[in-house]
């Protein structure tokens, strides 16, 4: 059995920055969280419960970055930190830091604001249901509690009843939630505000957004809080106060974070998997040893963890990127690289993570090295392949035979290992045969099935009308019939279960 508390912290720095927050804020979170279920007499399996909560309250943060990034001038990552201490509640607020994203056109400005009048709610309420939808399916990856999941749902409730997904109020939302949410509000305040500021916006909080009684508490200690969170040793000391979690083998917990980066774009809701895949399938092949099999699958699924930094709208755009946008995406391998070395169970996958867009000729990036391993170039061959088989924002998919052709043109020029290409001919000559489908135990049809393919390859409603000869209404419906016999409310949560029960095929 492997303890992943501290692959659970390097978790929570990605968390972090798919935020927009400064590194160790979710652990600042969890020492918050757990400093006032102590100071409320809970038991140790209640505070090893808000701890995991606090790590996790964000890990669906990226279910929804797309949605946001259209709305919110593409830029979902500063979206995320300004909003982070606005109250659901009101607008004005809203509206102020509205005004610090930045929008291509005046009109794409007033477009943004308008809608955050006009369906401010609904939007609010559609990012979490996404959240919460995402973080239940992510936690049951690694088979934690459920109750994880629960207190994570009440902690966007509001103590007086005007909060979401179930409005809720008072008692009825669990206790480690409002502990929870509590915690969180005080934490994103502390980044921004001075104490005199902070406990200002705390007392008016009182009874409407929390829990007074809590309030009262975090109040009488907040002094000693600021000076706990401001502290060198925020990393040691989340350690110190986690519980052991155990898991029987990595490959569940790789999974789990290879959905954070994926779902990003929706373009990229399987990629990760898609890889994984033909990586081993290479690596055997190329009969590398069991060893390194395992090293190669967990690594693809590991390497892109990195995307989390970097904005939807930069992965959605449409046209072609300009100089900084591309070198902001090419700091995801760098970013990766950060993450994994905060766990010494991911360490030595690090060398294998940073290098699938190196290549032979030593003009990749990040590290721009020639020297590469036969297992690298597996990853960087995978990778390749897999995103040309898919479509992008700015292109339609490459056919076998398209890919076959760009993929055999860069081994001729040096950049790709010869040795791995007939391989990769064979494969793709193997994924044109059709596999049938089995029964599956939510009883979609075909239909249904054809349209999660294609809601999971990015398509909008509207696409998926097109490509089946279906008005985008019945698509529509459709799609609602796929969540309620999932018992999910979105995209992502749909697209986890319908890899997970193998009813997409990859």
């Amino acid at each position: 059995m492997l303890d992943i508390k501290e692959i659970l912290i390097s978790i929570s720095i990605a968390l972090d920055y798919a935020n927009g927050r400064k590194p160790e804020f979710t652990l600042k979170l969890a020492l918050v969280s757990v400093f006032l279920a102590k100071l409320t007499n809970c038991n140790q399996r209640e505070i090893h419960f808000v701890y995991l909560a606090s790590l996790f309250k964000s890990i669906g943060c990226t279910s929804y970055s797309s949605e946001e990034a259209e709305i919110f001038s593409g830029d979902d990552i500063s979206f995320k930190s300004l909003f982070s201490t606005v109250d659901s509640m009101n607008r004005v607020q809203a509206l102020i830091q509205i005004n610090q994203l930045r929008a291509e056109s005046r009109w794409d400005d007033l477009k943004m604001k308008l809608r955050l009048i006009l369906d401010g709610n609904k939007i609010y309420k559609n990012i979490i249901e996404a959240h919460c939808d995402s973080a239940k399916m992510l936690i049951q990856e690694i088979q934690l509690d459920p109750e994880i999941s629960a207190i994570i749902n009440d902690s966007y409730e509001r103590y007086d009843g005007k909060g979401t997904p179930n409005q809720k109020k008072a008692n009825e939302i669990h206790f480690l939630s409002r502990i929870l949410s509590l915690s969180y509000y005080f934490v994103s305040l502390s980044e921004i505000m001075d104490s005199k500021t902070i406990r200002k916006r705390l007392v008016k909080s009182k009874a409407s957004m929390f829990d007074p009684n809590l309030v009262d508490s975090l109040l009488q200690f907040l002094d000693e809080l600021l000076i706990m969170i401001q502290s060198d040793s925020i990393h040691d000391d989340a350690l110190f106060v986690s519980p052991n979690i155990y898991v029987s083998h990595l490959q569940s917990v790789a999974k789990m974070i290879s959905y954070l980066p994926d779902f990003k774009s929706k373009y990229t809701s399987l990629h990760s998997k898609k890889v994984s895949e033909l990586a081993v399938y290479l690596a055997k092949k190329l009969k590398l040893s069991e060893v390194e099999q395992n090293k190669v699958y967990i690594s693809a699924l590991l390497m892109n963890i990195g995307m989390v930094c970097i904005p939807s709208g930069i992965l959605e755009k449409k046209g072609n990127l300009n100089r900084s946008e591309r070198e902001r995406i090419e700091t995801h391998t760098f970013f990766t690289d950060q993450i994994l070395r905060k766990s010494k169970l991911l360490t030595p996958y690090i060398e294998y993570c940073i290098s699938h867009h190196e290549n032979s000729k030593g003009t990749g990036y990040h590290r721009r090295v020639k020297e590469l391993s036969i297992a690298q170039s597996i990853l960087i061959y995978a990778d390749k392949v897999v995103a040309l088989a898919s479509e992008r924002s700015y292109r339609n998919a490459f056919s076998n035979e398209d890919i076959l052709s760009i993929v055999k043109n860069e081994v001729r020029e040096g950049y790709l290992d010869k040795n791995i290409f007939p391989f990769v001919e064979e494969y793709l000559g193997f994924k044109k045969k059709k596999i049938e489908r089995k029964e599956n135990k939510y009883s979609l049809t075909e239909r249904e099935i054809q349209v999660l393919e294609l809601i999971a390859e990015g398509n909008t409603n509207k696409q998926i009308g097109l490509i089946l000869k279906l008005s985008a209404r019945t698509v529509q419906h459709h799609t609602i019939h796929i969540y309620e016999k999932m018992g999910v409310k979105t995209r992502s949560a749909a697209v986890m279960i319908g890899y997970k029960e193998k009813i997409l095929q990859i």
